[in-house]
């Protein structure tokens, strides 16, 4: 994970938020969720994994259930983008 210079504080913060709200969801399924880069200008992008990988519902699912538990609950991320990892 890339982090910005005085970013832990927020990096626990989404840990939370994905531990509580977003990773129970996408377990189910096979998939997972990381951090991969938190700037210092706020933004977050995430990194969807296993069956998520490819998954044509990723997008509602980002946009619909992370994005907004993201942006509601951690006040210093501005933005937040998605990436697969099609390694597994």
């Amino acid at each position: 994970m890339e982090t910005s210079p005085g970013t832990q504080d927020i990096v626990r913060k989404v840990e939370e938020v994905l531990d509580a709200m977003v990773r129970p969801v996408l377990r189910r399924d096979g998939g997972e969720i990381k951090i991969d880069v938190i700037t210092g200008e706020g933004k977050l992008v995430l990194v969807y994994k296993g069956r998520c990988s490819g998954c044509p519902g990723i997008e509602w699912t980002h946009s619909r259930i992370v994005e907004p538990a993201i942006l509601a609950t951690v006040k210093e991320i501005t933005a937040v983008e998605w990436k697969f990892d099609y390694g597994g």
